[in-house]
């Protein structure tokens, strides 16, 4: 089996993701995008062009 992983760094760029299938939401993004201290990502696997999980990361800067 082949497998890709696609990062997407803004909510609107995310496939269409049906959140009961999967643990992390598209709406995380909401949460954290107007932090500054705070990137959102989504990794998204995919099989075939089918999304198959994703997960939600958060990157922290701590110095400025």
């Amino acid at each position: 089996m082949e497998y890709q992983v696609r990062t997407y760094y803004s909510k609107d760029e995310l496939p269409v993701l049906k959140d009961i299938n999967f643990f992390h939401f598209s709406s995380s993004f909401d949460w954290y995008s107007n932090i500054s201290y705070y990137k959102p990502m989504a990794l998204v696997v995919y099989h075939r062009e089918k999304p198959i999980a994703s997960m939600f990361a958060l990157m922290m800067r701590i110095n400025r």
